[in-house]
């Protein structure tokens, strides 16, 4: 989902251009001429095999509204307290916390990981604050939880009636999440007492930082989940709190994800935290096999003819 790339149609002595980028398509109109995006869209992916998925939204946060959002974290322990003097200063000294210092360097692996880390240690602090998530922290997922996250993807994927849609292994994950040159981040909401004491996995976020020719920097969400006894307690606004520390500490400018437009309850939370959502993008899918049909076409143009592109090796 990092391609950019620019397809050239000519449909009716109209040159169209469409940009493509972490699978959105955005349309304008070489010779400045009026028409419709849908129509346009809808050609384009006639054209490439592509599909349109009807059914997802694009939301974001700005950078304006994740300064709002971040405000209005908890301040204080919502519990009794149990020692007035300790309470006092534990209340006092969250009040007056500070964000992350902003990183505006070369971001590499290990510069990122120092940024999730301190973003992790202020959002854990939140957590223990508030008495709905006392037995919860938020934490990286390391190698060995591969098998979990693909476990938390496809709970996620029947809740989205696609469970035959994963493809995906836990070897996948291993391999492309950790290492040198990561492909993707992960953190899980970890319940620190079930079990006797053992740690339990009771949720997880999964995203990776982009970039936006508009914007820059961008942090792409791609799935959150929360087992569903668990909800309700905090964990999936503190996973969103986590999040946008973190783009705002790499100076990101926009904080992107999407969500099925049936599922009004997660709409409903990501409105209520100041998100927008994106109605002009639609979101358009190359799956294997269409990717192979697409690439099929580069050995003929339209009319039939050999493609004579120079250096091309079609295999």
């Amino acid at each position: 989902e990092f391609f950019d790339i620019i397809f050239h149609i000519s449909n009716d002595e109209i040159i169209t251009y469409a940009h493509c980028t972490w699978s959105t398509i955005i349309c304008c109109n070489a010779n400045d001429q009026t028409f419709d995006f849908n129509q346009v869209a809808k050609h384009l992916c006639k054209r490439l095999g592509a599909e349109i998925q009807k059914d997802q939204l694009t939301l974001r946060l700005t950078r304006e509204s994740m300064v709002e959002f971040i405000k209005t974290r908890p301040a204080e322990r919502t519990d009794p307290p149990t020692d007035k003097a300790d309470d006092a200063t534990k209340s006092t000294s969250f009040k007056n916390h500070g964000h992350v210092p902003r990183f505006d360097g070369r971001l590499d692996a290990t510069s990122l990981e120092s940024v999730i880390d301190k973003c992790l240690e202020l959002s854990n602090a939140e957590l223990k604050m508030n008495i709905k998530s006392q037995s919860f922290r938020i934490r990286r997922a390391e190698e060995n939880d591969a098998k979990y996250i693909l476990q938390f993807v496809e709970a996620l994927a029947v809740f989205r009636k696609k469970s035959v849609a994963v493809h995906t292994t836990a070897e996948n994950f291993a391999r492309d999440g950790f290492g040198d040159n990561p492909l993707y981040q992960c953190l899980l909401l970890e319940e620190t007492g079930a079990n006797d004491g053992i740690p339990s996995l009771r949720g997880m976020t999964l995203w990776f930082i982009g970039y936006s020719s508009w914007e820059g920097r961008s942090l792409f969400l791609e799935e959150m989940f929360v087992d569903e006894e668990f909800r309700g307690r905090g964990a999936g606004k503190h996973f969103m709190y986590t999040l946008a520390e973190i783009a705002m500490t790499l100076d990101c400018g926009r904080f992107v994800w999407r969500a099925l437009d049936w599922n009004t309850n997660a709409l409903d939370f990501y409105q209520g935290i100041g998100a927008e959502i994106d109605r002009e993008s639609l979101t358009v899918c190359f799956d294997w096999d269409k990717m192979e049909a697409f690439m099929k076409t580069r050995e003929e143009k339209d009319d039939g003819t050999q493609c004579h592109c120079a250096n091309c090796s079609h295999t």
